[in-house]
């Protein structure tokens, strides 16, 4: 059920009646209207044009884009056609100026001094030069494109008329070219790039300072674009902006809107405000009516067809083969973790990547030598220079990392100030030769051999420690001491007797890729003002203690884990999710779910008790408020709305997402009758309290059940109780639905699909749950946005959650809806205070 609409708060409903009853000032009421008129006025002056089609309608634009009244998309149009228009320019010089009337300043202004405005104006002034310079600022003269070649008819359109175009013919600023039917061309700009057209395509070419401009009035091109140095090519259209710095793509531009596709490099499409980076094989297109096509069928009309389908399929073959080199295997033992400091307060193991980068290398090489269109690619990708560079740094990092052993160890702690020191890296050494590869290939490290005798830098300065088998670098020689003590003293640290030690000692037996551990026992303790203590405690983040996220790969799949600790049992809210069981309540979620989220709470009766604890801290009026409203519904919040309650959620969408999400709701109810009288309740006060009457209905169903109808014209939840539960959905269609899945067994939890994502671990049942399998329902939306990034972003995920008595801990497959579990749980490093 909705509760957009239970205006049951006391506090709101005074608050809503206090300014019901507000008497206004006459004088006020007509200046906010003369206000509102004003505004009202300006948007009506707006010309309502449609379709953009001839200089005039720009030049009825130009007033409304001067004083800022377009549309973004709008203003971007009149901004470029401006810049690509002498007349429209010379049109909106001759316009009379409005003089502007200032608003009465506030009184902030009176109180800045003088000189700060100045020079804020001076700034604005000075960055809309630049701006506007680098916009608009005419390039030499000249030429801006070569005409290469003809196939059917090319022309200018010149004073309204077509003149036809000939190989060898320079194209000026601005001047509008359009290919006949069945016919094309291809013109090389001024930097090189190499523009197709197709058939019925009509463009403009300009340059600037910020670079070259390629405007697609209809229909479609495929940009070879030379490698940029300081300035990138432009293609752009009325919904969209491409922006490249050496690649091949399409843009095909027509009626429904504009599509963009990739055959090789990256590309920048910025539309509303928003810019995504397609890669090879992607496409986006910027209206969903628009539906996406293979990449090789939107090439089809080029000339060079076959040769964009081969450089597209080599590329394909490359990247599953290079996905199929196994990465960095699982560490399930190290070294390092006994050398951390003693009060290490950030954590982290990454595995030495060198031998997978070289493995990557030895495949594309094999890949090159083994295909003659991917070799000529490349080739013409590093102009003849082959890949001398990339051998270089490949070389040297397999160099480096070949005296590594399988880890490169992060840690940063706090000195005797609270503030955290420079980090230091640790790494074992596998065999000897290390330092003088180090004086080879980084020079400026500087080699301590001794630091007890080492005198502290003058300046800051990357120091190297080779000792016992370890190589350590960092900026603070006060680091490298205390490790060296460590290293040549073992067991004397304390930090293999800490509790962190043990947690991340679990984690190298259990097998790590990446591991992050932060002391959290330590930050939020310092941070911990005496106002926040009671409300961390209720929170119940007081006692937190660590917080470690693993990531490894098992059998092609992805992993990731995350364990937070406390110090104590858990209590406050943190104490809500309740141990692993089982969820029924899932046992109406069909396998064709979208997105679905189940919680197992431990006393619903204890969240609604911890939350008015909450509210009583912020508002002392809150008893009184809730008291009131008892006695009005005749309710009692904890005893009607919460104790009838079992401890299961469940959320889901379930069905079609448009043009209405198909919700589905379950709560598990112990005492059903009482549950549904406080129901009845609610509405009885909501329609009392309203001045509408009947706002809202609850009516019992034919079938059975109920309806509650009246929370949006249109908008309806319906629910039955049924075995323990609570079952509500928009439509009494999706209720029965619901209740033939369960009754089927083709739950969610059953699919194949779902079960696949499950991560492996010891644990039969999960506290909550997060899943959501988008591709499926949302294929054409995903598809809009490119097929490369829709199986990306629609790839099904999994997120688990285990209650444990001082822990909680989440694991998880892939990402969900794009954010990986790092994401979600915003995992940063401690801040580090530069020396």
């Amino acid at each position: 059920m909705s509760t957009e609409h239970e205006n049951l708060d006391p506090i709101l409903d005074r608050a809503i009646n206090e300014i019901r009853n507000e008497q206004i000032d006459p004088a006020v009421v007509k200046a906010a209207a003369g206000r509102a008129w004003e505004k009202i006025s300006e948007a009506a002056e707006a010309p309502a044009i449609e379709t953009i089609r001839t200089c005039g309608d720009f030049q009825a634009l130009i007033p409304a884009w001067r004083e800022g009244r377009l549309a973004p998309a709008r203003a971007l149009l009149v901004e470029d056609h401006m810049r690509d228009c002498p007349a429209c320019r010379k049109a909106d010089r001759a316009r009379k100026v409005v003089p502007f009337t200032p608003r009465p300043a506030r009184s902030w202004w009176f109180a800045a001094p003088r000189w700060a405005v100045a020079a804020a104006v001076a700034l604005a002034v000075g960055l809309s030069a630049y701006f506007a310079i680098e916009r608009y600022w005419p390039v030499a003269p000249g030429s801006r494109a070569v005409v290469e070649s003809v196939d059917g008819a090319l022309y200018k359109m010149t004073a309204g008329a077509p003149a036809p175009v000939v190989p060898g013919a320079g194209i000026e600023e601005g001047e509008r070219i359009r290919t006949a039917r069945q016919g094309g061309a291809v013109i090389r700009l001024r930097d090189g790039s190499l523009v197709e057209t197709r058939d019925r395509t009509e463009l403009r070419i300009s340059e600037s300072r910020d670079g070259i401009r390629i405007r697609l009035d209809r229909g479609g091109v495929i940009v070879q674009a030379a490698k940029q140095r300081s300035r990138p090519l432009y293609v752009a259209t009325e919904e969209c902006l491409v922006s490249v710095t050496g690649t091949i793509f399409s843009v095909n531009h027509g009626m429904k809107g504009s599509r963009v596709a990739v055959i090789e490099g990256e590309v920048h499409v910025a539309q509303d405000g928003q810019t995504k980076v397609l890669r090879p094989g992607e496409q986006l297109s910027t209206n969903l009516s628009l539906a996406p096509v293979d990449v090789k069928e939107e090439i089809a009309w080029s000339r060079n067809a076959d040769s964009y389908r081969a450089l597209l399929g080599e590329l394909s073959v490359l990247q599953q083969k290079l996905e199929a080199v196994p990465g960095p295997p699982l560490n399930y033992s190290t070294k390092l973790l006994a050398l951390a400091p003693e009060d290490t307060g950030f954590y982290a193991s990454m595995p030495n990547l060198g031998p997978t980068l070289g493995e990557w290398h030895r495949v594309f090489n094999e890949q090159l030598r083994d295909s003659p269109v991917l070799r000529e690619w490349w080739t013409t990708k590093t102009k003849g220079a082959g890949d001398a560079a990339l051998e270089m740094i490949l070389a040297q990092v397999r160099a480096f990392s070949g005296y590594l052993g399988p880890e490169i160890v992060t840690t940063v702690s706090p000195n005797a100030r609270g503030a955290y020191e420079s980090p230091l890296f640790l790494a074992e050494v596998t065999r000897p030769g290390l330092e003088a590869e180090i004086h080879k290939l980084v020079p400026a490290v500087r080699i301590v051999a001794d630091p007890a005798r080492e005198p502290a830098p003058a300046k800051e300065q990357l120091l190297a420690l080779l000792r016992g088998g370890f190589v350590a670098v960092s900026t603070d020689l006060a680091q490298l001491q205390r490790l060296a003590a460590r290293i040549d003293r073992p067991g004397a640290s304390s930090f293999p007797k800490s509790a962190l030690y043990a947690r991340l000692a679990e984690a190298y037996r259990n097998g790590v890729n990446w591991l992050f551990s932060a002391d959290l026992e330590r930050a939020v303790g310092r941070q911990q003002q005496p106002r926040e203590v009671e409300t961390y405690r209720r929170i119940g983040i007081d006692d937190v203690r660590y917080l470690i996220v693993e990531h490894k790969e098992l059998a092609g799949k992805s992993e990731n884990r995350a364990l937070l600790t406390f110090a104590q049992p858990r209590h406050g809210m943190m104490s809500w999710l309740a141990a692993p069981s089982p969820v029924g309540g899932l046992d109406f979620v069909s396998a064709e779910a979208s997105l679905a989220a189940a919680f197992a709470v431990k006393e619903p009766a204890q969240m609604i008790e911890d939350l008015f604890r909450m509210l009583e801290a912020s508002d002392a009026n809150f008893t009184k408020g809730l008291a009131e409203f008892e006695a009005k519904s005749g309710l009692n919040v904890r005893a009607d709305l919460a104790r009838p309650l079992g401890g299961e959620i469940v959320l889901a969408v379930d069905g079609p997402v448009l043009p209405q999400p198909s919700w589905k709701l379950v709560l598990e109810v112990y005492d059903q009758v009482r549950f549904q009288a406080a129901i009845e309740k609610m509405v009885e006060l909501a329609n009392r309290e309203s001045k509408q009457a009947g706002a809202l209905k609850l009516e019992k169903a034919p079938a059975g059940g109920y309806v509650l109808r009246g929370i949006r014209p249109g908008v309806e939840a319906h629910y039955v109780h049924v075995d323990g539960y609570l079952v509500a959905a928009p439509s009494r269609a999706l209720v029965d639905r619901a209740l033939q899945i369960r009754k089927s067994g083709a739950t969610l939890l059953r699919s194949p699909r779902f079960a696949a994502l499950m991560p492996r671990d010891s644990q039969p049942y999960f506290s909550g749950l997060l899943y959501h399998d988008l591709g499926a329902v949302l294929g054409p939306l995903l598809g809009a946005l490119g097929q490369g990034k829709a199986a990306q972003a629609g790839a099904p995920s999994l997120m688990l959650l285990y209650g444990g008595p001082d822990r909680i801990q989440l694991a998880g497959t892939g990402s969900f809806l794009g954010m990986s579990l790092a994401d979600l749980l915003a995992l940063h490093g401690p801040k580090v205070k530069r020396r």
